[in-house]
């Protein structure tokens, strides 16, 4: 109706009235109103709004409370046909509530059977809403006042859908609305194309309306909108939030001291160890040739911790954590030994034939 009816009205309204009518009606006489326009976004959006209010918070709120006069009113006469009978404790016990917990079970059962609370309803709201003021706003300059109007009561009947008439929802964290930003910028997108042609369509006359500067005007029109939308995303990547800005320091800090750490321990397998670093001592010597062998290839050393070492475990917790044990012999000679003795268990084997069991 905006682009075809309003202002190709004159021309289209001979051909659709019919010849019997034509006598009635004077075609030739008729003027497209443009206030037609404006009345029909109020209608849409304004009205359209209110009845969507009346719809989501009175109907479902009637309904609920004409089920629960209903739902009392049969267990009023379950309680009587009850006392009525004759029953044992136990079964007593199952059927009727206890006095000190019949508000507790009646407000458990009333969120039971109760409708979960759907977020994804409100978003969609919003974002019918958004579309209408983004593609329309320009028509009818106080229809933003009405939303935020609109909003605001909605927002409390939203809260009083919470804590009464729907399931309490889980408090889940959500890093944002999901699908629907897409949808939001290809509204702001369709919104920007949507006032530029309007502006130029109804800002004149209609006779003086061109395809070509229509289109001009929409072209120009989206340029800008891109441009201003880039311009806003570099300066946001720029400056950032002081959140985000936190935590990239924070995280540098950990890579930093983690480094740093990294080079300590690096620099700590010399012989100049610290106060805080474990020494080794041997044990007494073997008293076999077998032990010895095997006590040569493989050194077994006792750790001794000192004062200063016993008191810096307690205290600093991430010292302990990077500042393990040390042995004194490191990994690549470990491995190089144990290499050598498997190769003089192995030759040992092929020569005097003797059993795997007498190494281990």
């Amino acid at each position: 109706m905006t682009y075809i009816y309003v202002p190709y009205g004159s021309k289209l309204l001979p051909k659709l009235v019919p010849n019997s009518w034509q006598s009635h009606i004077s075609v030739s006489d008729f003027r497209i109103d443009t206030h037609r326009l404006q009345e029909e976004v109020i209608s849409l959006s304004m009205a359209g709004q209110f009845m969507n209010f009346g719809e989501e918070f009175v109907l479902p709120y009637l309904k609920r409370r004409l089920s629960a006069l209903h739902r009392a009113y049969q267990e009023s006469k379950e309680a009587t046909s009850l006392h009525q009978r004759m029953h044992s404790e136990f079964t007593k016990t199952l059927l009727v509530d206890a006095p000190q917990e019949h508000s507790l079970l009646s407000r458990l059962r009333s969120e039971a059977d109760a409708e979960p609370y759907d977020v994804q309803e409100d978003i969609m709201e919003m974002c019918v809403q958004f579309g209408y003021l983004a593609m329309f706003g320009v028509v009818y300059p106080l229809m933003p006042l009405g939303f935020l109007i609109n909003n605001w009561i909605e927002l409390r009947g939203d809260f009083f859908k919470l804590i009464h008439e729907c399931q309490r929802p889980p408090p889940i964290r959500s890093d944002s609305i999901g699908p629907s930003v897409s949808a939001l910028e290809f509204l702001t997108w369709l919104g920007t194309l949507s006032t530029a042609a309007l502006v130029h369509m109804y800002s004149g006359d209609f006779s003086q309306v061109r395809l070509s500067r229509l289109l001009l005007t929409i072209f120009l029109a989206e340029q800008a909108y891109l441009a201003t939308k880039l311009t806003v995303r570099f300066m946001f990547d720029k400056i950032g939030s002081e959140a985000v800005r936190k935590e990239e320091a924070s995280r540098r800090l950990v890579r930093k001291r983690y480094l740093e750490t990294f080079s300590e321990e690096a620099a700590g397998t010399s012989h100049r160890q610290r106060a805080h670093t474990y020494t080794g001592h041997k044990r007494s010597a073997p008293t076999t040739p077998t032990e010895a062998e095997k006590r040569e290839l493989f050194p077994i050393y006792e750790v001794e911790e000192s004062v200063e070492t016993r008191q810096e475990y307690r205290t600093e917790k991430a010292e302990r954590f990077w500042n393990e044990r040390k042995e004194t012999m490191s990994t690549a000679d470990a491995g190089v030994r144990l290499i050598v003795a498997l190769k003089g268990m192995q030759a040992s084997k092929n020569a005097e034939g003797a059993d795997k069991s007498k190494w281990i």
